[in-house]
């Protein structure tokens, strides 16, 4: 994944796969005055971290998470992920 902090002109922070939600909430949560931005992938948000997806919008808490569908999870080899199409062949699924 391509990080995108140089293009906000802010502090960066790069989390464990699945888990970005739950640090960007950690963050706001200490420092309610930040903007806080969270990216994943679609793997990271909809298959991996679909738990901390859910649990971050019951929260409500004020983070804008952008969210890369590019169909696979990018940190595996493009192995076929949430929004993978309907027979889609990666390097995991031939």
């Amino acid at each position: 994944m391509t990080d995108f902090t140089p293009y906000f002109g802010g502090y960066g922070l790069h989390t464990t796969h699945g888990r970005t939600l739950p640090a960007a909430t950690g963050i706001k949560i200490a420092n309610r005055a930040l903007t806080v931005i969270a990216a994943g992938g679609d793997g990271d948000g909809y298959g991996i971290g679909i738990g901390h997806l859910i649990h971050a919008c019951r929260r409500n808490i004020d983070v804008t998470y952008i969210v890369m569908d590019n169909g696979v999870y990018g940190n595996t080899k493009e192995q076929t992920a949430p929004t993978s199409q309907l027979g889609c062949a990666s390097s995991s699924t031939p």
